[in-house]
């Protein structure tokens, strides 16, 4: 009898601190991406936030509304985002 356990996934973190948001989008060869979508952003209200979201911010939150747009932008869907949230924590 062929029994087959599948190891859990570990949970998604609620947030990854600065360091480990850029280097995982680094390694994924999206962090040049960041700043060009940020910059097309056409209202320059929304832009402005962004940027000093991007720029400013300690923490990285999972859920977070321009993370979520971010990660749209740049071709990720939830499942994707997790997986970078994921190895983002282990770096």
């Amino acid at each position: 009898m062929d029994v087959h356990i599948e190891a859990s996934k570990p949970p998604i973190p609620h947030q990854v601190t600065r360091r480990q948001a850029r280097q995982a989008l680094h390694l994924a060869g999206l962090l040049t991406s960041v700043p060009l979508i940020i910059a097309a952003i056409p209202d320059e209200t929304t832009r402005k936030l962004a940027q000093i979201e991007w720029e400013d911010s300690l923490n990285f939150e999972r859920d977070r509304p321009l993370l979520i747009s971010l990660a749209t932008a740049l071709g990720l869907d939830s499942s994707e985002l997790d997986e970078l949230f994921l190895q983002a924590y282990e770096l």
